[in-house]
Parts: C-alpha cells; sequence; structure tokens
C-alpha cells in the first residue's frame, strides 16, 4: 500500500511539473518574447562561463602556470568579450610571461572599455616607463593619480620618472 501511495505522490509530481512546463510552452508558443528570453538565457549563461574561466584563470596565475591561466582569460573574452577582469588579468599575464607588447595592447582596449580604471592606467604605466617612454608613462601615473588621489604606489612611480616629489610635480596638468 505504501508503494502504491508513493507511486501515486511520484506520478503527481510528474505531472505538476510537466504542466506547468506545458503552460510555459504555451506561454512561449508563436511568442515575439520567445527570442528575447532565449537570449537572455543565452547572455547569462555565458557571463556565468566567463566568470568560471577567469575564476580558472586566477588559480593556474596563482600556481605559476601563466600559459594556461592566458588561456582561460581568452576563453572568458570568447565568452564574455567585455569582461574587464578577464581583460586586465589578461593583460598581467602577459607582462608576467615578458610579452609587454601584448599587455599594453590589452591596457590599451582595457581603457577603451572603461578609461577611468586606475589599475590599467598604473600598470600600463610600468610597462611604458620600462619601455623607455617616460612621457606617456607619467600621463598614465597621473591620469591613476585623479582616478584615486591616495594611490601611493602612482605616485612613487611618477616621482622616479619626474625626479622630484614635489606635490606639484606629480598633479595633473
Amino acid at each position: 500500500m505504501r508503494a502504491v501511495a508513493l507511486a501515486g505522490v511520484l506520478f503527481v509530481g510528474i505531472i505538476a511539473v510537466e504542466s506547468r512546463q506545458w503552460r510555459e510552452a504555451r506561454a512561449w508558443h508563436d511568442s515575439v518574447r520567445l527570442p528575447r528570453h532565449i537570449a537572455a538565457a543565452e547572455q547569462r549563461s555565458a557571463f556565468r562561463t566567463a566568470h568560471v574561466y577567469v575564476t580558472l584563470g586566477n588559480d593556474l596565475l596563482r600556481q605559476g602556470n601563466i600559459q594556461a591561466a592566458m588561456e582561460h582569460y581568452r576563453l572568458a573574452l570568447k565568452a564574455q568579450p567585455d569582461l574587464l577582469n578577464a581583460r586586465i588579468n589578461l593583460a598581467f599575464a602577459y607582462a608576467a610571461a615578458g610579452n609587454n607588447d601584448k599587455a599594453i595592447e590589452e591596457y590599451l582596449r582595457v581603457l577603451e572599455l572603461k578609461r577611468d580604471e586606475p589599475m590599467a592606467h598604473f600598470n600600463l604605466g610600468l610597462l611604458l616607463a620600462e619601455r623607455g617612454d617616460p612621457g606617456k608613462a607619467a600621463e598614465h601615473f597621473r591620469r591613476a593619480l585623479d582616478i584615486n588621489p591616495s594611490d601611493d604606489a602612482a605616485r612613487q612611480e611618477l616621482c622616479k620618472l619626474v625626479k622630484n616629489c614635489s606635490s606639484e610635480a606629480t598633479k595633473s596638468r
């Protein structure tokens, strides 16, 4: 008797789920909203997928596996091209691998997406200073300081470039 009752409960549960799905299917049938609903679901899925790739890339980077980390950041960007933390982390990984030109390209892409990204300005300043372009490096350190006036690291790097650490020298022009 107990097995029959349990089977009855399961059957009612299946019917309830199927009827809910049928109601949803009827609601979407021949609907203009269906493509938008599907696109939104795909976008949410791509967003989650991209964040998983970034998290895995961060773990790989911490383990010192720079090439695998870069591949995960690229996969994240394939799923979500405007994901800033994936692009910033990819730029950082390029720099860690010694590919400063690619790192600079990525930081410039970050700044195309978000002009006021202090980390991108700071790291770009470091790379440009290392490349031998102190004028452009100073511009990025100043921009980082405009965004975050308490950024002591940007102030120190700017002081190294202008060789004058007065507050006037480190102000933006």
